[in-house]
């Protein structure tokens, strides 16, 4: 049963609809709000219902909403920074969703917690800026910026709670592809499809949208491409359909 908004909002913060089955996400502009890359990775998701899915930095919550919202898979969202895993509770009650959970802890302590191989699959958008940044914001540096943790550290963590041929699901820049690589295979996963995403057609691709595989064995990636916005700034066929508009 879902609860009434103005019982939920702390002071600065507001209600953002996801357009989706009626779903909102409690956010406040001084933090780190989802973006992009969030709402393409949410979508790039392969999940069946009977399955567990943990979300490494979960923040206000939009991807294990979303990925449960979509899927009908259980979610469970992991993040260090107090105030992003207060909104992302009071996010959970305002939708009144069972299948989604949400703890605050750093990601080194959640296989301990949780137990080795416990899920079957996880997602990140992880801080992948490094060096020289300072934001007014903490949290929203922290969000963005690799000052608590790094890939290599996502990839260790998700080594022990992804289960053997589980998958890992994550989003990064391509100029840091190479480094992502390294990270994941030197943890047993190997990447099974990487989708690059250009702005515009003329653009060169900007992220790249990474599913991996937990275990050995060899198989080819599969690549693929896809654009946000046509010549005129209006958005392609695909990006219309991941945003529902």
């Amino acid at each position: 049963m879902e609860t009434d908004a103005s019982a939920l909002l702390k002071e600065g913060e507001r209600i953002d609809d996801l357009e989706f089955k009626g779903l909102r996400l409690i956010q406040d502009r001084r933090h780190f709000c989802f973006g992009t890359d969030s709402v393409l990775l949410a979508d790039s998701v392969r999940a069946k219902p009977s399955e567990r899915i943990i979300d490494i930095g979960s923040g206000t919550g939009f991807l294990a909403t979303m990925i449960h919202a979509e899927t009908g898979a259980s979610t469970v969202g992991i993040e260090l920074q107090t105030e992003l895993y207060d909104m992302s509770v009071r996010s959970r009650a305002l939708n009144g969703l069972d299948g989604v959970e949400f703890y605050n802890m750093d990601l080194r302590d959640a296989p301990e917690r949780f137990g080795d191989g416990s899920f079957d699959a996880a997602v990140c958008n992880p801080p992948y800026f490094s060096g020289g940044v300072s934001n007014s914001a903490a949290t929203f540096t922290q969000s963005r910026h690799e000052c608590t943790c790094d890939i290599s550290d996502v990839a260790r963590c998700c080594k022990r709670l992804v289960r053997y041929g589980g998958r890992l699901y994550t989003v990064y820049p391509t100029k840091g592809l190479f480094r992502l690589a390294d990270a994941l295979t030197g943890n047993g996963f190997k990447i099974l499809r990487c989708r690059l995403v250009s702005s515009f057609e003329n653009k060169p691709p900007y992220i790249a949208l990474v599913e991996a595989k937990r275990g050995d064995g060899f198989s080819d990636t599969e690549w693929s491409c896809m654009t946000l916005y046509k010549p005129d700034g209006t958005y392609t066929d695909e990006a219309r359909r991941i945003y529902g508009r």
